[in-house]
């Protein structure tokens, strides 16, 4: 099977975009405000999964917790930024009637 093309890609992303937005341009104003909530959502989710391992691996180096504490932290801290990440990017009244 052939690898796609740039255009190919581009050609797909335009496509969903237009199934997203249901032919109504509005949509378009909806769909860059989900676009700018998301990375704004993965940058902070960064940012924050950063400071908790970079804090772990110091109190771990420091001798200060044991590995299978250090592990237990690393797993709670990366499952409670799932959890929080699966709110809603849009309000309720953004949302168009179908």
């Amino acid at each position: 099977m052939e690898k796609p093309d740039k255009t190919d890609v581009i050609t797909f992303a335009i496509g969903a975009a237009a199934a997203l937005i249901g032919g109504d341009l509005r949509g378009l104003v909806t769909l860059r405000m989900l676009g700018q909530r998301l990375l704004q959502r993965v940058s902070r989710n960064f940012g924050y999964i950063l400071g908790v391992n970079s804090a772990l691996i110091a109190l771990g180096l420091g001798g200060m917790l044991s590995s299978g504490t250090l592990a237990l932290l690393h797993n709670a801290s990366t499952v409670a930024v799932s959890a929080a990440s699966t709110r809603l990017l849009l309000p309720e009244n953004t949302k168009r009637e179908k």
